[in-house]
């Protein structure tokens, strides 16, 4: 009994310093969080929106949301100039009420947000709960 007490104390010792420490590790490499509607993600997805039929003059902006899903860096080391890999859902929103929903997948480093752009896939059809 004892030894299974020892065992079960020094696993949640574990289990907290892994708790502890990896929100810190991410901290040092989350890359810049660009999902400001002015910011070049969301402005360049506006642009883009005329090659899936689109153009700006339909979209409301005061309704425009941006939301960063994912980032992780794909270049270089910590303090050396990384690039990360950003995935956003943005919701563009017509003036007759008509969601556009797009996933856009970006290049940004610590300074800028516009490295580059890799790909911007429209929603067509989403189920939701």
């Amino acid at each position: 009994m004892g030894k299974q007490r020892s065992r079960t104390r020094s696993q949640i010792v574990a289990g907290l310093t892994l708790i502890l420490l990896v929100p810190s590790c991410w901290a040092g490499s989350s890359g810049p969080d660009c999902s400001a509607i002015e910011h070049w993600p969301t402005q360049m997805s506006e642009v883009r929106l005329a090659d899936f039929g689109y153009q700006p003059n339909q979209i409301d902006e005061t309704k425009t949301k941006t939301n960063l899903l994912a980032t992780m860096p794909v270049k270089g080391e910590p303090g050396e100039g990384v690039i990360y890999k950003q995935v956003y859902r943005i919701t563009f929103v017509t003036k007759s009420g008509e969601p556009i929903n797009v996933i856009t997948t970006t290049l940004a480093n610590d300074d800028e947000c516009s490295v580059g752009m890799v790909s911007i896939s429209l929603i067509s059809k989403e189920l939701t709960n």
